[in-house]
């Protein structure tokens, strides 16, 4: 401890204080100096430490990373002199290079074709789910026919969907067959595609899969020679 409470701070003891701060082999170390403003405490100790400083070897660069497991405790990377301003200067760069590597890749044709399938297996999976009750539908002369709003089932005659005027002159007893007809229809419909939030769910992750691998490459290729 350098005291200059009573003394001018360019006094031979704090001078030797400072000396033997400098001089103790400890890594870590540090210097704490107590006295008065406007001494020119800031001045001196740093000229003895630049003195100190050329009769040494220039000490190793301490960069702190992100730990990406606990963001509460980054990681030292101890580097030789100097490569931490340049490592720096590289992270930047890789940001930059970063950017414009992930547009180029998510805008491949490669990617847009390999997103573009997994899409078009969950249409398939809920045309042919559609498609069954459709079949079974038409066997009963019923029509399933779609509308913004959702499916609608009608009956049919002769090919033609069966206007309300017309299925209201049908003898009682047939409209009450069409219409049992019709809510057995739309409960096999609604379970069909009861599956389809879960496939849906599954080709999310299946496009997130793919998202992942190709950042994976991007970013891999350029850390690889970071």
């Amino acid at each position: 401890v350098a005291d200059e409470a009573a003394t001018p701070f360019g006094h031979a003891r704090a001078r030797d204080a400072i000396d033997l701060g400098l001089a103790l082999p400890m890594a870590g170390g540090h210097l704490y100096v107590m006295g008065s403003r406007g001494v020119g405490r800031r001045a001196v100790l740093e000229a003895a430490l630049e003195a100190a400083a050329r009769e040494r070897s220039p000490g190793g660069d301490l960069c702190y990373v992100s730990d990406f497991q606990d963001s509460r405790c980054p990681k030292a990377l101890h580097l030789p002199a100097g490569l931490g301003r340049k490592l720096a200067a590289d992270m930047e760069r890789l940001i930059e290079d970063l950017a414009d590597s992930l547009k180029t890749a998510f805008q491949s044709e490669d990617y847009r074709t390999r997103r573009q399938v997994l899409e078009d297996e969950l249409k398939e999976r809920q045309e042919e789910a559609v498609e069954a009750v459709e079949k079974e539908a038409k066997e009963q002369g019923i029509a399933l026919l779609r509308a913004p709003t959702g499916f609608i089932f009608a009956p049919i005659k002769e090919g033609r969907v069966l206007q309300p005027d017309a299925f209201q002159a049908l003898p009682e007893e047939e409209q009450q067959r069409i219409t049992g007809v019709i809510e057995a229809l739309q409960k096999r419909l609604k379970e069909a595609l009861s599956a389809v939030p879960a496939w849906m769910q599954e080709t999310r992750a299946q496009i997130r899969g793919l998202n992942d691998e190709t950042a994976a490459m991007v970013v891999g290729h350029l850390l690889e020679g970071l």
